[in-house]
């Protein structure tokens, strides 16, 4: 199988969700991937399409990404986001962003437009001016929902990030993810959305976005991991996927991950209570799942 297919994910957890706001999940996984599929079918590329996708995921308030982004100890909101093209193996990534109105678009500028991979804070926001993106006021993104969660919350507490990973007709792979981090992260802290091989990556054979305990997925570079899995033990994407999510759980750590190779279906896999979903593959049903 190696037409054109996506996945894509709001963030896994294990805070209960209710119904009304699953249900409304659903409705804007299912709008964003319909919008993403015809984009494929029109054959637009991989890495164009993952950003699209990620950056209308930064717009819903429900996810912790962009609008709605998980407030650090201070009650202020700093995100994360990378983006990563499989076939030319280029990256961008920017952390702790408190003006950027889409962190996904500055991190493909960065791909793009610097040389460098990973730009953080004021460094990232002057760049973000540079390049014409818009900025916003940091109160922009703050919701109530966000506020309560970080008045109720302790340090564990995690909600997570939002990311997609596509193949394009070409056969080309590409992967991104954004995040507003944990409730009452310290202030300066980037999880693993952001770093390379990480929460993010995607080569010639596989692209990965990661949703989770950050930490543990940095510790266990779990999505080069899933990557190397494939080229070096010859693991299918299954068993390559179970045994990253176990590395992470023998750190401590929960979470989830979405996956695309060059000749599989999507893969959803996680350890938490729930992990909002979505995948398609030519010739295959659109599928949403929690």
């Amino acid at each position: 199988m190696s037409g054109p297919a996506i996945a894509l994910h709001g963030g896994a957890g294990n805070l209960e969700l209710s119904s009304d706001s699953r249900f409304q999940i659903s409705t804007e996984l299912d709008r964003v991937l319909k919008l993403a599929v015809g984009r494929l079918e029109a054959g637009e590329a991989a890495l164009d399409v993952v950003e699209f996708v990620v950056s209308l995921l930064e717009e819903v308030p429900l996810l912790n990404a962009g609008i709605g982004g998980a407030l650090n100890a201070h009650g202020e909101i700093e995100l994360d986001a990378a983006i990563m093209c499989g076939r030319r193996q280029l990256a961008g990534s920017a952390g702790a962003l408190r003006r950027v109105r889409s962190p996904i678009a500055l991190a493909r500028r960065i791909l793009e437009e610097s040389p460098h991979v990973l730009l953080v804070a004021e460094g990232a926001e002057a760049f973000a001016q540079e390049c014409g993106l818009d900025l916003v006021e940091p109160g922009f993104f703050e919701t109530p929902q966000a506020r309560q969660r970080w008045q109720e919350a302790t340090p564990s507490d995690h909600s997570n990030t939002v990311g997609a990973v596509a193949r394009d007709r070409a056969g080309n792979l590409a992967a991104a993810t954004s995040t507003g981090g944990t409730t009452r992260k310290h202030t300066g802290r980037i999880g693993d959305s952001p770093i390379i091989g990480a929460g993010t990556y995607a080569d010639q054979h596989a692209a990965i976005s990661c949703t989770g305990d950050g930490e543990c997925f940095q510790r266990a570079v779990s999505a080069y991991d899933f990557a190397a899995r494939l080229n070096y033990k010859a693991d299918s994407p299954e068993l390559a996927a179970h045994a990253v999510l176990e590395k992470v759980h023998t750190l401590g750590g929960t979470g989830g991950l979405i996956a695309l190779t060059n000749n599989s279906r999507p893969i959803a896999l996680y350890n938490t209570k729930h992990m909002a979903h979505a995948t398609w593959s030519e010739g295959l049903d659109f599928r949403i799942a929690f």
